[in-house]
């Protein structure tokens, strides 16, 4: 496949600020001047490097799932735990919903994109042209937020840690080959940029024309959300990648605030309701997120509190707040704001979001790991759907949000 320049423009997706394309070498990117976020970057992994992480990562995947992930030792009792458990157990207690998104996140969208990732390099070392590659890019551009096998990993670490005063916990196998899974997984998306990979593919038309240090909006343009080609507003699909350009513009401040709205709802229940049920010697407890973290405290262990209480409180509380400070903001700026700090504002809370699935990834692998009868089993509480209800909300969320609005409110603020 042979390397092609396939558009002469990026648009920055944070500021709306228009760019001229450069050629890039391994190791290199290209930074926007306006607001310094990463417009795109070449990896310093050849791509015969990406392709052997991509099949590696592929067959640990399949290894993790042909053995034991956790097993539990207690007085006597012996319980294994398959990674599949997390999920069949969860659809056992009728928690279909949770299943999905842990079945998802977890194992399905990680392997749909190492396939993706290893059909793209694969065709492109082998220099073929094939209509069909676009829609493998841009199966990587949409995953890469969703894909949380590193996120479960740490909560099988915290479950360990949980459950270390009450029995012993030994790694099984798939651990192992899971973790090494998770590892090769982040490398490939360290070094497999996507907004890169559209450079290498032919366009499927012609840019329509621009001008760089001005906004796509300032030139009735948009930017395509998948590969960062300068779009005209007129148009309803992109002229390189084909991406439906209504994707491009559904953010939009009423969406972010009604999803946020939402999100602030499913808060009171998954604080009040109980995340797990206990049932330890016929004797049945609850305990909510917040007297998880108590629990935890009081055993001693300290530094898996204070994770759990900054993934499961601060931060969706934290997040709701700083989108809705970031809507505020984005409708009232002096000519003097802060612009860039409130774009790492956003990037910050953008990013961690994902890591508050901790909680809900402890108490599936709690559930499928503690099953040991009237001695002790772990049950799932009427609050994890409701917390899992607002990590994905407070995704969609910043997903929806328009950070370009912040420039164009300083843009108005200059011409007044």
């Amino acid at each position: 496949m042979a390397t092609a320049t396939s558009s002469q423009h990026w648009v920055c997706l944070d500021c709306d600020w228009v760019v001229t394309e450069v050629s890039l070498v391994a190791g290199q990117q290209a930074q926007c001047p306006r607001c310094q976020h990463v417009i795109t970057k070449q990896g310093s992994a050849p791509l015969m490097h990406l392709l052997a992480y991509s099949i590696t990562a592929l067959v640990l995947l399949v290894f993790a799932l042909q053995f034991p992930f956790l097993a539990l030792h207690r007085s006597g009792l012996h319980e294994q735990m398959w990674l599949l458990d997390s999920v069949t157990e969860l659809v056992s207690e009728q928690r279909s919903l949770l299943s999905i998104l842990v079945l998802l996140t977890t194992l399905v969208l990680p392997a749909l994109y190492l396939l993706a990732a290893l059909m793209m390099t694969a065709l492109m070392l082998l220099q073929r042209a094939i209509p069909w590659v676009r829609y493998l890019a841009r199966v990587l551009v949409s995953l890469r937020r969703w894909l949380m096998a590193d996120v479960f990993l740490i909560g099988a670490l915290i479950s360990i840690v949980k459950l270390s005063s009450y029995a012993s916990v030994s790694l099984q196998p798939a651990f192992y080959f899971f973790s090494g899974f998770v590892v090769v997984l982040l490398l490939i998306r360290a070094q497999l940029d996507e907004a890169w990979l559209w450079q290498q593919l032919p366009p499927l038309g012609t840019e329509p024309a621009a001008v760089s240090a001005k906004t796509a909006h300032q030139q009735q343009g948009v930017g395509c959300v998948c590969c960062h080609a300068f779009n005209r507003n007129n148009q309803r699909y992109c002229w390189r990648c084909g991406e439906w350009l209504a994707l491009s513009r559904w953010r939009h401040p009423l969406l972010t605030l009604a999803l946020l709205l939402a999100a602030t709802a499913f808060l009171v229940p998954a604080n009040v309701l109980p995340m797990i049920e206990t049932l330890r010697l016929g004797q049945l407890s609850q305990a909510t997120i917040t007297g998880g973290v108590i629990q935890l405290w009081q055993q001693g262990d300290q530094p898996i509190a204070a994770v759990i209480f900054i993934a499961s409180l601060v931060i969706p509380i934290a997040k709701i707040l700083l989108l809705l400070g970031l809507l505020y903001w984005s409708k009232r700026s002096a000519p003097t704001a802060p612009y860039s700090q409130r774009m790492r504002v956003f990037r910050l809370t953008e990013w961690v979001g994902r890591w508050s699935m901790i909680d809900i990834f402890v108490v599936a692998i709690l559930i499928a790991l503690v099953r040991l009868g009237a001695l002790m089993s772990i049950y799932s509480g009427a609050a994890a759907l409701a917390f899992a209800s607002v990590v994905v909300l407070t995704m969609l969320a910043a997903m929806s949000f328009d950070r370009r609005r912040i420039w164009w409110a300083a843009e108005e603020a200059k011409s007044d």
